[in-house]
C-alpha cells in the first residue's frame, strides 16, 4: 500500500459516485458519532487529519467547517477540487465514465507532539461545499448470510465463462464483496523503506443477461459500491427474473504508488432461482 508516512496509524478508504462522469470535485463528510475508531484514536485539534488521492499520497486540499465541534462528535469535512482528468490510472478513461466509483483516502491517528495542521487555506468554507458529494464510508467486512465473496485472480488457459457463481432470489438484495487482495500483490516495489503495492484508483460495475442486454440500471445500485481498507469491493445485486443468468463485471483501474497504472477486469455468474417452499 502507498501509505503517506508511518507516523499515521490510520486510514479509511471512501468511494465517490461519479453519477455524471465529471472529471473534478467537491467531497462533503460528516464522521459518523459511532465511528469509534476515529474517535478514540484522532487528535481533538483535527491536526493529525490529512486526505489523500486514490494513490494514498497525493495530498488533497480540506478543512474542517466552522460548525464542527469534536467533543460533541460533530466533524464534516470538506475537501476542494479532487480532480482526476490528469491522473494516468490505465488512460484514466473508466474514472470519468458515468457510475464510476474513485477513491479517495482520510488519514488520521498521528499523536506527534505539536503536529501542524494540513487543513488548507487557499479556499473559504461556510458549512458546506456547493454541489459537494458526500462520499461513501464502507465499515463491514465479509461474513453475513446475504452476502457472497468473489476472489479475483488470474483466468486459467481457455476459460470462457466465471469460474465463480453466486445464487440468489429474485427478492434477494445481495452484497457482493469482490476479493482483490491477490492480484494487487503481483506488483509491488520499495520506496523510502517500505513495500508499496498497488492502490485501486476506481471500479466501475455492470451487468448483462446471456444475450448482452444491459441490467445495470434495474439490477445495480451504484451509490452502494464501496471500498475497504484492505482491497476489497462492495456492491448490491437486486431483483432478476427467475431461472435467468446474469453476467457480472467488474472493472479496476490501479495506481501503485509511482505513476504506473493497469486496467483490469473480472467476472461472476449470478444465478436468479427462486426456491420453492417445501410442502409436504
Amino acid at each position: 500500500m502507498s501509505w503517506l508516512d508511518r507516523a499515521w496509524k490510520y486510514r479509511a478508504a471512501f468511494s465517490i459516485h461519479n453519477a455524471g462522469g465529471v472529471n473534478t470535485c467537491d467531497l462533503d463528510f460528516a464522521v459518523p458519532a459511532d465511528w469509534d475508531l476515529y474517535w478514540n484514536t484522532s487528535l481533538s485539534n483535527l491536526n493529525d487529519v490529512r486526505w489523500t488521492a486514490a494513490d494514498g499520497r497525493t495530498l488533497l486540499d480540506f478543512k474542517a467547517t466552522t460548525n464542527s465541534n469534536y467533543g460533541n462528535k460533530a466533524v464534516t469535512f470538506n475537501i476542494n477540487n479532487y480532480s482526476w482528468n490528469t491522473a494516468a490510472w490505465g488512460g484514466n478513461t473508466g474514472a470519468t465514465q458515468a457510475n464510476s466509483v474513485v477513491k479517495a483516502y482520510m488519514y488520521f491517528g498521528n499523536d506527534t507532539e505539536n503536529l501542524a495542521s494540513g487543513q488548507a487555506s487557499n479556499f473559504v468554507i461556510a458549512n458546506d461545499i456547493s454541489n459537494a458529494i458526500t462520499p461513501g464510508l464502507q465499515l463491514a467486512r465479509p461474513g453475513s448470510a446475504s452476502s457472497a465473496v468473489i476472489t479475483c485472480g488470474k483466468q486459467t488457459d481457455g476459460q470462457t465463462v466465471p469460474a465463480q457463481t453466486v445464487i440468489k432470489q429474485t427478492t434477494d438484495q445481495m452484497l457482493i464483496w469482490w476479493d482483490l487482495r491477490e492480484v494487487m500483490n503481483y506488483r509491488s516495489h520499495t520506496s523510502s523503506g517500505s513495500v508499496l503495492l498497488e492502490e485501486i484508483a476506481y471500479v466501475r460495475v455492470g451487468i448483462v443477461n446471456v444475450n448482452g442486454v444491459d441490467f445495470s440500471s434495474t439490477m445495480l445500485e451504484h451509490p452502494s459500491t464501496a471500498f475497504s481498507n484492505h482491497h476489497l469491493v462492495s456492491h448490491i445485486v437486486k431483483g432478476g427474473a427467475n431461472e435467468n443468468n446474469y453476467l457480472v463485471t467488474l472493472t479496476v483501474g490501479t495506481d501503485d504508488g509511482m505513476g504506473n497504472t493497469r486496467v483490469l477486469e473480472y467476472n461472476c455468474t449470478v444465478k436468479v432461482l427462486d426456491l420453492i417452499p417445501d410442502t409436504t
